[in-house]
């Protein structure tokens, strides 16, 4: 399970993963500059039943490909990657997600 976490602060856009809840929290418990934009991603999917989980999953990846930092290193990128690619294999996404370009 991967958090991703991105920051815009004076139109620089900032992302970072998180492999652990508490060492995201630690890192983005902070108070906001009125001008800075927080997003968090989480990648737990959540649905009352199979088709509201699948619907959860290709939004996570929406969000997640809508919001994609410049800054991530190759590594943060796999994670994500790797993630997106878990999820696409347990609601049989994979094919739509490779046709779109998001693994």
């Amino acid at each position: 399970m991967i958090y991703y976490v991105i920051k815009q602060y004076n139109e620089v856009i900032t992302g970072r993963t998180f492999s652990d809840y508490s060492e995201m929290f630690a890192a983005t418990f902070e108070p906001l500059p009125d001008n800075e934009v927080s997003i968090v991603i989480d990648f737990t999917v959540r649905g009352v039943d199979y088709h509201e989980a699948k619907a959860n999953a290709r939004q996570i990846a929406i969000d997640t490909f809508y919001n994609i930092a410049p800054d991530l290193s190759y590594s943060e990128i796999c994670d994500i990657a790797a993630e997106l690619e878990r999820l696409g294999k347990r609601y049989g996404l994979l094919k739509e997600f490779r046709e779109n370009g998001l693994i």
